[in-house]
């Protein structure tokens, strides 16, 4: 199976509160409602004690924005740039048709990176 698929996709607004999660023991991991089988995490810049409004499904790639004021009573990072320019978009969907034959911590580097792309300030 292929992943990033949706890489090029523009951000889909959405409610954490509305999606569905991954366990009970879990308040921020959901089920992707793009493709289902994918996760989004809900993840914090290492600078600062808030959200991400930003988040991209494990699988697919698809980018969502959050638009809840809180996630279990913690805020967001505001001004977070929604979209990346098509051709960080380009290099990182011809990385991700490399993703299923990369060892799986390769494969966490990968998302990570593209996470720390999405939530660089723009210049």
């Amino acid at each position: 199976m292929s992943s990033g698929w949706n890489l090029k996709e523009p951000p889909i607004e959405i409610k954490h509160t509305d999606l569905e999660r991954v366990s009970e023991d879990s308040s921020y991991r959901s089920w992707c409602p793009k493709c289902n089988k994918g996760v989004l995490l809900v993840s914090r810049p290492l600078h600062v004690f808030k959200l991400n409004r930003t988040e991209r499904c494990t699988l697919c790639g698809q980018p969502f924005w959050y638009t809840d004021e809180t996630v279990n009573g913690e805020s967001f990072v505001e001004d977070q740039p929604r979209h990346l320019t098509p051709e960080v978009l380009a290099a990182f969907k011809k990385l991700s048709d490399t993703l299923p034959s990369m060892p799986l911590p390769n494969q966490l580097n990968f998302w990570e990176t593209l996470r720390k792309y999405i939530e660089a300030p723009e210049d």
